[in-house]
């Protein structure tokens, strides 16, 4: 019997790794006042994995009373397409109903909702998977083609007028390859003319399968590892174990939304060809420069992969969360007809613990903020205010954002950019919570940055800030480990100790050791906001000021717990000379300041070195007066040799300068 205000499942199949039914799946929905009955005999609510099959018929006549709900993400045990997928006692979450896969990433590194099924790619440890000339021609194998062969009258499916099933394109593309000599094949029930390598799946071994199939794919060049069905996000471990073994995967991108992770011209889209002999054509044809170009692509896309998995544990409960609501929804509507006393949703619960305002300042890089706002909502630390303040980007940004049902996400749109300061300004002043802090959407955090800040900041009320060191990732996300090295002694953190440091100004002010943009938390009464000045640019370091000059405490947390995206590109002669206008502004405040007078002799130096920066960025671009004039200020300031040499060189035909600032250049 099931307890007083609480709810019974069960699943009418009986096999091994049923969904939601591990030890802390189980744990988890009794969160919900859901657990499962002994049988389905006994329970409130039936679950199965499919609409079909002798046992699901039988006991679903048999118990033809009881709410049902299917649950399956493979995409032929249930082929209920929406808008048909709720009736008075049934409900369906399937590939179809976008409640099941919503992202590339369910079958990376593990299922989702069974993290404890190994699926071949280690997220903490990913594969090595490099390819270079001597590795690519050592692969003599041309192609290969792993999966198990459907009768042609198991394979079609059709919705909304368009054929999705993958099956029939990609069994055919197969034998063609094989009867040219150009493929083996791998795996089950396939028709005697085809002479296969072996047979694959569970059936062999159980998860050791998967490693017996990244050892097959290293002999090949290529891997034809088409899904069985073209649904958006249903994308299974296929792509990522052939990237894993130094593949070069050919998959069927059109309709799939795979470009989400994927850049263009990474895998081989078969979709994009008009016939298999224009795909095989263009696989023999293809370069091993091309080949190796765009498994670069590919493998940089594995381990970015791998690194927003680790970062993001929010996907791994989303889904159980989303079937657990689905129960007690499905609950609510049927059992209450029948008087059947249960609690339809877990008790709220208030927050004993502070509100901490996150500030994400966004431009027109809806991609980048998927990711920035996915490291947001998935912090350990759950009582937050999101204020995604919109700097009057396109419709893109704003879908990106209405894909979240995070109720505690604001989306503040400007109608006109009004600039970077001016914008995380107006979100920090809008804010609520007794500790803030801020994310550019090029950037994201680890899970548990927020919680590691906070529990320091109520332990040391002293503290005016906590910050963490970070890791700098490149464009696509990958950690770049000797770079964040560097960068974390030339910043200084190197030479830290976790603890409190009081005063810490020489820290914050000369060494830059505290990264406020993206890696700190600071309490909102800590800062004087009265004196936020209007700056053009450098909005961190005016803070940084702001939070260390009356020689407030900080707290250093020592561990990476932040990622600082490096793009690569250059900064544009405006851009640079805007930054160093800031800084000018922001020196010639503080150097007449008593609070830091102990540091002028570090700022004057400074001072003049970013009057000479901003003169280099005036003559490339050809303004020789404005530079003479930042540097005769220079020179006043801090007379140098860098200086001088700088402003000689405006003496000189631009002809013979044109090099002379990328020398000169202040770092």
């Amino acid at each position: 019997m099931t307890e007083p205000g609480r709810l019974s499942i069960a699943w009418l199949q009986d096999a091994p790794a049923l969904p939601f039914t591990n030890a802390d799946e189980v744990e988890f929905l009794k969160n919900y006042h859901v657990e499962y009955a002994t049988s389905p005999f006994a329970a409130d609510i039936l679950l199965s994995l499919t609409s079909s099959g002798l046992r699901f018929k039988w006991l679903r006549r048999l118990l033809f009373w009881k709410p049902l709900l299917i649950w399956t993400n493979e995409p032929r045990f249930d082929v209920t397409f929406p808008p048909n997928t709720s009736t008075a006692h049934q409900r369906v979450m399937n590939v179809y109903t976008g409640d099941v896969f919503w992202h590339n990433l369910h079958f990376l590194g593990s299922y989702h909702q069974n993290n404890a099924l190994d699926l071949g790619v280690n997220l903490k440890t990913p594969p090595a998977c490099e390819l270079d000339a001597s590795s690519l021609a050592a692969r003599k194998k041309f192609c290969v083609c792993i999966y198990a062969w459907r009768k042609p009258a198991e394979t079609g499916l059709v919705s909304n007028g368009l054929n999705i099933d993958l099956n029939e394109r990609r069994q055919t593309l197969a034998i063609i390859l094989y009867r040219r000599g150009l493929a083996d094949i791998v795996g089950n029930g396939w028709p005697n003319e085809v002479s296969t390598l072996e047979q694959s799946g569970y059936e062999n071994g159980g998860t050791t399968w998967w490693n017996r199939k990244l050892e097959i794919l290293r002999d090949y060049r290529f891997n034809v590892c088409f899904e069985n069905t073209i649904w958006p996000n249903y994308c299974t471990e296929k792509i990522w174990h052939s990237i894993a073994a130094g593949c070069l995967p050919v998959y069927w991108g059109r309709g799939t939304r795979i470009y989400e992770t994927f850049p263009p011209n990474s895998f081989v889209d078969a979709s994009e060809f008009e016939s298999d002999d224009a795909l095989i054509s263009f696989l023999e044809g293809m370069t091993d420069e091309e080949h190796l170009a765009r498994f670069k692509l590919c493998r940089q896309t594995l381990l970015t992969s791998c690194v927003r998995r680790l970062a993001l544990p929010q996907w791994n409960t989303e889904i159980i969360q989303k079937f657990a609501h689905k129960v007690l929804d499905l609950a609510a509507e049927s059992l209450d007809r029948q008087a059947t006393p249960i609690t339809t949703s877990p008790q709220p619960v208030v927050s004993t613990q502070p509100l901490v305002s996150v500030v994400l300042l966004t431009y027109n890089r809806p991609h980048l903020l998927r990711v920035a706002l996915e490291s947001v909502v998935s912090q350990t630390y759950q009582n937050l205010e999101i204020l995604v303040c919109d700097n009057a980007s396109e419709q893109a940004t704003t879908d990106i954002v209405r894909s979240f049902t995070d109720s505690r996400i604001i989306h503040h749109r400007h109608e006109t950019n009004i600039g970077m300061t001016a914008n995380v300004q107006d979100g920090f002043l809008h804010s609520r919570g007794k500790y803030l802090t801020n994310l550019h959407d090029d950037d994201f955090w680890a899970p548990r940055f927020i919680e590691r800040m906070v529990e320091t900041l109520e332990a040391h009320p002293e503290a005016v800030l906590a910050f963490s060191d970070h890791s700098i990732v490149d464009g696509n996300g990958v950690v770049n480990e000797s770079v964040t090295r560097k960068n974390s002694s030339l910043y200084a953190r190197t030479r830290l100790q976790e603890g409190l440091y009081q005063p810490f100004k020489k820290m914050a002010l000369v060494d830059l050791s505290v990264p406020i943009a993206m890696a700190t938390v600071f309490r909102k009464d800590g800062v004087a906001w009265n004196d936020f000045a209007d700056l053009p640019s450098v909005y961190d370091y005016w803070l940084a000021y702001l939070t260390s000059r009356d020689g407030a405490a900080c707290y250093y947390v020592n561990e990476k717990l932040t990622y600082y995206r490096h793009h690569g590109n250059s900064e544009s002669t405006k851009e640079r000379l805007r930054v160093n206008d800031a800084y000018i502004a922001i020196y010639k405040i503080i150097l007449d300041d008593p609070r830091v007078a102990e540091l002028r002799r570090y700022f004057i130096p400074r001072y003049a070195d970013h009057h000479r920066d901003a003169a280099v960025s005036l003559l490339r671009s050809g303004d020789r007066k404005r530079a003479r004039d930042y540097l005769k200020q220079g020179l006043k300031i801090h007379p140098s040799f860098k200086m001088m040499l700088t402003y000689l060189g405006t003496c000189f035909p631009s002809i013979l300068t044109e090099h002379l600032p990328k020398r000169l250049r202040f770092k």
